[in-house]
């Protein structure tokens, strides 16, 4: 009887809060999270004050209540569950994160200290991944590597198991592709191929695809050193075929790619999203950044008293009415935790803020290159289209975009100049044009008003350098604002056209146009609506943070071309090339291919037991011998291939 009271009084109380209209996010924001639970049929929105392993104790604007853990609902279940586990996840990422850097730089310095924080921190996979990836690229210890990657999947399963395959499903992909490749060095396709069919189960991201496009190649030549029956290969194309690839929008060298993409730490309100969606991964822009947008404000002066303070302005250009292009370093920041707006100018010259996001930015940082979605489409406007044509030398080019807007004021402007010549290492073009910070992300555009590319950075031939164009988030009258008189770099409109077929494969530009403008003036006015303001903008709590500008380290002059600096690049994108020679396994010395350097082979024949006590003749079985390798003569030299165990990077 006393039992069947308490469900009454509990039931009652789930009925009062779930018919309560009082927004609970004010009254507990200073305490946590605030979310909806759900007990049978009855609901109420309270925040979690603590649980352990039978109840939890729900805080409301009123009271405190506690409820069995087995009366919540299986996702609330989940969620309590999943704390533990995102904190240890937290924990791991904080002690690794400050060795990143380093770690792009030289892999084998970090991975002592990332090994102590894997076993001090022993439920998150980062350490793992990162040890075992320094030892595969660095040292060609494939045997060790594969050890780190499979304790970092282990923990990963174990918590999937709690909180679905979405739980690090990003992470889970890189995993798989890092074990692929040990598997290849050690000449077994057929497992490789069980791990690229693994890590393509949800998607295909660039580097397992190209890694399994490689072993396909590879495999194709009678002389390969790889074992894969076609059994595998069947299997694998299937994967393949499946799904469309991601492409890096850039070429990278035909080696095999290690891969160090990783899911961000979840916060309690990720965690509550996570499996709200029952085994389906968070979408990656969710992690990118803190999306405004949704009329959450009116005027810049709204966000401002938001606790919103500007991070950096530059310039963005329309090629479809909810699509905006510009450069990747203005809307990424080191910490990935900007919100941004867009800024479009009527025919007036007033000013309408339009929210937006960033859904794809270019995976190598010479491509430079970001793609926004729009809250709302842009009216009234014509997009550019992109110039298919090649450039001729000398021809004319325009730059549109918003010079030193937080000195300057918010005022399009527009440079003119001359096409001086492509790059033959880089995405870009060179232009004479006078450019100055802001410009970045701007259209440069020819007497046709098509798109020949993104202006982005300006060369100092003085100083050996290239500067962003870019305006920091400051006001400061004491700012030198100099021109440049030295060439200006822009992406180019074939990177911009590669770069929209891997940030979404199903867009295409508008016709070409072909009728010339009379002048630059003409072409300004048909073009200036479609050349919008882009503001970055962080949250205080967020903390001042700094521009992500690690192209500066490879866009030095004199230095095109420089394999340790494409390297760098890449390695930067949390990809790490396998420089190591298969032919000779990382020794240095080449391997026949047959005997794999040992001079002789294993093969099955007449094999002499003994002799005949009688007449003495041989006595002979059917069984393994070892006989000399009949294609080498020589069996270990140096290696043809190789200097030293590597192949040069190109």
């Amino acid at each position: 009887m006393r039992s069947h009271v308490r469900i009454q009084a509990f039931v009652a109380i789930l009925v009062f809060f779930s018919l309560s209209s009082i927004c609970l996010e004010a009254a507990c924001a200073q305490d946590g999270y605030v979310r909806r639970w759900k007990s049978g049929n009855f609901t109420v929105e309270a925040m979690l004050v603590s649980h352990d392993e039978d109840e939890v104790k729900l805080k409301t604007p009123k009271r405190v209540v506690t409820v069995a853990i087995d009366k919540l609902s299986e996702e609330d279940q989940k969620y309590v569950a999943g704390l533990k586990i995102i904190e240890a996840d937290r924990k791991q990422h904080e002690t690794v994160m400050p060795h990143m850097e380093r770690y792009t730089e030289s892999p084998m310095a970090v991975a002592e200290i990332l090994d102590r924080v894997g076993k001090d921190h022993p439920d998150s996979p980062y350490a793992n991944m990162m040890v075992g990836l320094a030892l595969a690229s660095e040292r060609a210890n494939y045997q060790a590597a594969k050890k780190y990657f499979s304790t970092a999947v282990r923990i990963i399963n174990k918590h999937q198991r709690i909180l679905g395959e979405g739980f690090h499903a990003h992470t889970l992909v890189s995993l798989e592709n890092n074990l692929a490749i040990c598997k290849l060095k050690s000449g077994n396709g057929d497992e490789a191929s069980k791990h690229f069919a693994a890590g393509g189960k949800n998607e295909i991201p660039f580097a397992l695809y190209h890694n399994a496009t490689l072993l396909m190649e590879a495999t194709n030549s009678p002389s390969t050193q790889i074992r894969f029956r076609p059994k595998s290969r069947d299997a694998l194309v299937g994967i393949l075929a499946k799904k469309k690839p991601a492409t890096p929008g850039v070429k990278v060298p035909q080696m095999y790619l290690f891969s160090l993409e990783w899911d961000e730490p979840l916060d309690r309100r990720s965690l509550s999203r996570l499996v709200s969606l029952k085994g389906e991964a968070l979408p990656r822009s969710e992690e990118k950044s803190n999306y405004l947008g949704g009329g959450v404000y009116n005027t810049e002066e709204d966000l401002i008293k938001r606790g919103y303070s500007e991070f950096a302005a530059a310039s963005g250009v329309l090629i479809s009415p909810t699509l905006l292009l510009t450069n990747r370093h203005v809307v990424q920041s080191r910490e990935n935790n900007l919100s941004y707006t867009f800024t479009r100018f009527l025919e007036d010259g007033s000013p309408e803020l339009i929210g937006g996001k960033v859904v794809k930015w270019s995976v190598v940082r010479e491509e430079n290159l970001a793609l926004i979605e729009l809250d709302k489409p842009v009216e009234g406007v014509d997009p550019i289209p992109l110039r298919q044509r090649e450039l001729e030398r000398e021809e004319k080019l325009t730059v549109f975009g918003f010079p030193h807007v937080f000195d300057n004021g918010e005022h399009l402007e527009a440079t003119s100049g001359n096409y001086l010549g492509g790059d033959r290492d880089y995405p870009w073009i060179y232009s004479s044009n006078l450019m100055e910070d802001g410009v970045g992300g701007g259209p440069c555009l020819d007497m046709n008003g098509n798109l020949v590319g993104l202006a982005f950075a300006k060369k100092d031939f003085s100083y050996g350098r290239m500067n962003w164009l870019m305006n920091p988030g400051r006001r400061n009258p004491e700012i030198r604002r100099r021109r440049s008189n030295n060439e200006t770099v822009v992406i180019s409109n074939e990177a911009v056209s590669e770069f929209m077929k891997f940030a979404d494969p199903n867009f295409d530009f508008g016709e070409e146009a072909n009728d010339e403008f009379a002048n630059r003036h003409a072409l300004s006015s048909r073009v200036r609506g479609a050349v919008m303001l882009v503001k970055s903008w962080k949250a205080e709590a967020a903390g001042k943070g700094r521009p992500a500008r690690d192209l500066v380290e490879v866009a030095v002059v004199g230095k095109r071309g420089d394999p340790l600096a494409k390297l760098a690049s890449i390695r930067k994108e949390r990809l790490f090339p396998d420089v190591w020679c298969m032919s000779c396994y990382g020794t240095g010395k080449w391997k026949c291919p047959t005997c794999v350097g040992r001079g002789d082979v294993t093969v099955r024949g007449l094999v002499e037991t003994g002799r005949n006590d009688v007449h003495g003749n041989k006595m002979l079985r059917h069984g393994l011998k070892e006989v000399d390798c009949p294609d080498c003569t020589v069996p270990i030299s140096d290696c043809r291939h190789c200097s030293g165990g590597k192949l040069p990077f190109r």
